[in-house]
């Protein structure tokens, strides 16, 4: 009964909920027929969103080990009874907690309380939460959304495994911004290779309809904090319109009007920053990419 309703926990379940004609809250009546709640009168569903629902997040959700001595996640008395339990010399009493960390099951609700991206739907939209159930491939803005905040915090993760400390100034939380152009590098790469992957990873609808691979173009610019061209960000294009003006406009990264090129056409690209394309399953998919450069 501590559970959110489905009126507060999915905004207009309450048409949903009612009108759909499924015992959405298994509450109730028994299902005599095709419809509910008998085949004799079709057109009533006693489901009330106003109600708590099962299906609602659980508010006593645990993502670490470490919470189940955390009295904010519990009680203070079951905090303090582990703790007694934990400090006999007995077997049985010093591996209760081996024996409750076994047989706990996982869920995949996001633990947003400590700022996690959600997989599947937009939760960083302000006013948008996963509950909205807005697909991350619902539009560009939030493709690229999602790919620059995963990218920003592998990023933020890995600065000291690949000594980027010196060459990102600095990597926004929501935002890739200021890559100088001479420091793109594998390591960089793989990082924005693995976020774009992730997003077509969640892609799921096998052979029926399913789109061409993600492709984020980088966009430079010149930034005036480093005195250098930079990459400014990503741009996710929704068809091969771009190719036609990208082919024409490719320059070397010592070019002498480099900066110039770069404010004046959006369209510019520079030899050595190639497009961050996704690894997706299904047709169709692009598993493996290769480039030769020649003379």
């Amino acid at each position: 009964m501590n559970l959110k309703s489905a009126q507060a926990f999915i905004p207009g379940a309450g048409v949903a909920f009612v009108n759909d004609h499924y015992d959405t809250f298994a509450d109730g009546p028994l299902m005599l027929g095709s419809l509910l709640p008998n085949p004799f009168d079709p057109l009533v569903d006693n489901d009330n969103p106003a109600l708590p629902w099962s299906g609602s997040d659980s508010r006593n959700s645990f993502f670490l080990v470490h919470d189940f001595f955390n009295p904010a996640y519990s009680s203070a008395p079951f905090v303090n009874r582990l703790n007694t339990t934990l400090a006999q010399t007995n077997d049985y009493d010093r591996y209760t907690f081996s024996r409750l960390m076994s047989q706990l099951t996982t869920e995949s609700v996001p633990d947003l309380g400590r700022d996690k991206i959600h997989l599947n739907y937009v939760n960083l939209m302000p006013g948008t939460n996963y509950t909205n159930f807005v697909s991350w491939r619902s539009s560009p803005e939030a493709a690229e959304m999602f790919f620059t905040n995963v990218a920003s915090r592998l990023f933020a993760g890995q600065i000291a495994q690949f000594g980027l400390t010196n060459l990102l100034n600095p990597i926004a939380c929501t935002n890739i911004n200021e890559i100088p152009v001479r420091n793109y590098s594998q390591g960089i790469h793989r990082i924005l290779q693995v976020a774009a992957n992730i997003l077509d990873a969640n892609w799921n609808d096998g052979y029926s309809n399913a789109p061409p691979p993600s492709v984020f173009r980088p966009l430079f610019g010149f930034s005036t904090n480093l005195n250098e061209v930079v990459i400014k960000g990503y741009r996710y294009e929704t068809d091969t319109n771009f190719l036609g003006k990208i082919l024409s406009r490719v320059y070397t990264r010592n070019d002498p009007n480099l900066r110039t090129l770069v404010e004046t056409d959006e369209d510019a690209m520079i030899y050595g920053i190639p497009l961050i394309i996704g690894a997706r399953k299904g047709f169709p998919n692009l598993n493996e990419f290769s480039v030769q450069t020649y003379v």
